[in-house]
């Protein structure tokens, strides 16, 4: 990925190819008094099979942020900081290793292990709805023959990745990013990040979204008319109790989704009706 062809001085829209990733930027360029591009703001989105990471960010050509860096370095955490180590953080990380390689990154997330929404969903049945021949990454492809597989199996798949690349060495774990704020002044962004009920501040160049669309504390709740007048336990897939006793129960699943369709087949095993 090269970056010293932005010489535009007008906001344009990128979409190139590296390494078999999608690149595709938006961006508006900030110039000196005398029209020279100093730098442009914009997203720049990363997309290969599984993993879409975005950068939420001013960012520069490579030739005028490489002077930039070596001044404004000393004042950083990290060059950039990817918030998520779940798909698309490892998949951006990669990225930024082989394009990027005088660049240092850290990984921040707010759970104690990778994986994301994989490592985070514990239901009965979880699983891929797509095969992981074309759900993996292209830079190390699913390894075995099944092509269906568990969410164990898809975070096992994420940690030898990590571990093959060495990306696992950049994840700080125990790190909830609670504000992002941005310094036209600075050109730096500076992360309030809670690390185990300790506030801190770490500031970067440049910041990286891999946070998914799940909100983990409140999932999206549907409106079910009369569902508080139900007596028994609601159970709610996000957060599946690891000690639920469903052997012989009778079961209703709400929902036809993706969830429900992995859910039942489990269910059925042990309860008495679904």
């Amino acid at each position: 990925m090269d970056l010293t062809d932005y010489t535009k001085t007008e906001p344009c829209v990128s979409i190139t190819q590296a390494d078999g990733a999608l690149i595709k930027s938006l961006s508006t360029p900030v110039t000196d008094d005398a029209g020279n591009v100093l730098y442009y703001t914009g997203t720049m989105t990363i997309s290969e099979g599984m993993g879409i990471g975005q950068f939420n960010s001013p960012y520069y050509t490579m030739s005028s942020f490489s002077s930039y860096r070596d001044e404004k370095s000393k004042h950083v955490d990290a060059d950039i900081i990817i918030i998520g180590a779940g798909i698309s953080g490892i998949n951006s990380a990669h990225h930024i290793q082989k394009n990027f390689p005088e660049l240092n990154y850290t990984i921040l997330d707010r759970r104690n292990n990778l994986g994301g929404t994989w490592d985070l969903f514990q239901y009965p049945g979880i699983r891929s709805d797509s095969d992981l021949h074309t759900f993996g990454f292209k830079w190390r492809p699913w390894p075995e023959a099944r092509a269906i597989v568990d969410g164990p199996s898809i975070v096992k798949y994420l940690h030898d990745c990590a571990e093959s690349e060495g990306i696992d060495k950049h994840i700080r774990y125990g790190h909830k990013v609670l504000h992002a704020d941005w310094s036209s002044t600075d050109s730096l962004w500076t992360l309030t990040v809670d690390e185990r009920g300790q506030q801190k501040q770490m500031r970067c160049h440049f910041v990286i979204m891999g946070t998914g669309y799940y909100n983990y504390d409140k999932p999206l709740e549907a409106v079910i008319p009369g569902i508080g007048n139900f007596a028994g336990p609601k159970i709610h897939p996000q957060f599946w109790p690891k000690d639920l006793d469903y052997a012989e129960k009778n079961i209703v699943v709400i929902g036809s989704g993706a969830t429900a369709i992995t859910l039942l087949p489990a269910l059925v095993k042990d309860s008495a009706q679904s």
